[in-house]
């Protein structure tokens, strides 16, 4: 409605703002309880630098600050950068499958490849799953290609942080956890 009569906007009318709210707050319900819960398990299991997640790698670094960053409270940095990674990664996967979309609507003949690489190794009986990813070659080069042209994401970390940033005197150790998660390897600890 307020699209249509602008000054309706502060009404609310459909309830959007309202329903923005709600998901605001249980998303950050959830997000405190996952970091207390990692905190009561760091209380009474101790600190152990063995597969670690990425909650935890931020809470240790934390620990050596006094809980405080930049004058914010350790919980509310370590939402916020939680967040900011899911969100962006939620964001550089779309960004990437549309630039790869627009790129094979481009190039009909590369197109057709990928197709027939799939018609031929899939069939048309099922949809792709991730263990055909494997044998997708040609599909993988695409997709890589699609990434080297359009990054979605800076290259480097460093370039986000400051220099003197207690995050980034850690990058090695926070570097190893995200390089675990995009092998796949999880954050998971093992039983």
């Amino acid at each position: 409605m307020s699209n249509v009569v602008p000054f309706t906007e502060w009404m609310d009318l459909q309830g959007n703002r309202r329903a923005m709210k709600r998901t605001a707050k249980e998303l950050d319900y959830f997000m405190t309880s996952w970091i207390n819960d990692h905190n009561q398990r760091r209380a009474t299991q101790g600190s152990s630098n063995e597969d670690r997640d990425f909650i935890e790698v931020m809470i240790s670094l934390f620990a050596e600050s006094d809980g405080q960053a930049y004058g914010c409270n350790s919980v509310d940095v370590i939402k916020a950068t939680v967040m900011t990674l899911v969100f962006a990664g939620a964001d550089a996967t779309s960004v990437a499958l549309t630039w790869a979309l627009a790129l094979l609507l481009r190039h009909k003949k590369v197109l057709q490849r990928v197709q027939q690489e799939i018609d031929v190794l899939v069939g048309n009986e099922r949809f792709v799953v991730e263990s055909d990813i494997r044998h997708l070659v040609y599909l993988q080069a695409v997709v890589k290609e699609t990434l080297r042209l359009y990054p979605a994401a800076p290259t480097s970390l460093s370039v986000i942080w400051p220099r003197n940033s207690l995050i980034l005197e850690k990058r090695e150790e926070m570097s190893n956890v995200l390089r675990k998660m995009r092998a796949g390897g999880g954050t998971e600890k093992k039983k």
